[in-house]
């Protein structure tokens, strides 16, 4: 049960790339829409934000995934988000932030 705001984070971790979890990462969604079912009926929907935070190693991924997460991201209260590490580590080393030893 929700009581007040609320923000759910589902977290996915693709180490073998987003296309081998899809199916998961659907069924996971599905699970957020029914429980957002819930919460409408309840009059809370407007209360309550979820999110589908996926990291991948990788950053190939399939068209039917890129247009699945486009369609997710259109629904008011839940958001899918989808990062790799060509994203984040070459800027993450090129701002001087390495350690020194």
């Amino acid at each position: 049960e929700f009581g007040g705001t609320a923000i759910n984070f589902e977290l996915k971790f693709a180490r073998e790339g987003v296309d081998r979890i899809f199916k998961s990462i659907q069924e996971d969604y599905d699970k957020i829409k029914r429980l957002q079912g819930v919460l409408e009926k309840t009059g809370s929907e407007s209360e309550v934000f979820h999110y589908i935070v996926i990291f991948s190693r990788f950053a190939s991924r399939s068209n039917a995934f890129h247009e699945w997460v486009h369609q997710c991201n259109e629904e008011p209260h839940i958001g899918v988000m989808w990062y790799h590490t060509n994203m984040w580590l070459p800027g993450f080393m090129r701002q001087g932030t390495q350690r020194k030893n």
